[in-house]
């Protein structure tokens, strides 16, 4: 039941990383992100994270002058 309550809460983070990063906050999707890989790194989860983060480095590298 731990690791269910674990993937849950970890889907949870991504979830709403995702939900900023769709629509522009990518600071704060990013912060989502690294929580996802810090405190749930064997759920599941991981991977698309990781993949995330990078997207939201490019895009605030895009965003700053």
């Amino acid at each position: 039941y731990i690791r269910e309550c674990r993937q849950h809460l970890a889907r949870h983070e991504f979830y709403v990383g995702f939900f900023y990063y769709k629509n522009g906050h990518y600071k704060a999707a990013l912060n989502r992100f690294k929580k996802v890989v810090e405190r749930y790194p064997d759920v599941g989860e991981h991977r698309k994270a990781l993949m995330y983060m990078a997207m939201c480095a490019k895009a605030i590298e895009k965003q700053t002058p």
